[in-house]
């Protein structure tokens, strides 16, 4: 079996490791960005008028999957978050996590 993924260590203590007994390589995000193979990260806060996190259920510490997406969609903030990579992603390409499909 091969497992591979890019979260092996999450701040809920599941991962990859609790599957697979042995890791056998593994690179650091340092390890890419000293290389070439990832850029220095830059991060942009985007503020969401009417996005209230504060009620949502959790699970494994971690906000539940569902409630979350739902949130997400009603409050705006898909679009909040698309406007603010229009206006500082300087026409690159990237890629969006989400919690739900929509």
């Amino acid at each position: 079996m091969v497992g591979v993924t890019a979260t092996l260590s999450r701040g809920d203590g599941i991962g990859l490791g609790d599957v697979v007994d042995d890791v056998v390589y593994s690179r650091s995000i340092l390890f890419g960005i000293k290389n070439g193979y990832l850029v220095e990260p830059k991060g942009v806060s985007v503020s969401v008028e009417g996005l209230d996190l504060t009620s949502l259920k959790k699970s494994r510490g971690d906000y539940a999957v569902g409630d979350l997406g739902h949130e997400l969609e009603d409050s705006g903030a898909m679009a909040a978050a698309a406007a603010a990579y229009v206006e500082h992603g300087e026409g690159r390409p990237g890629v969006v996590f989400t919690p739900t499909v929509a």
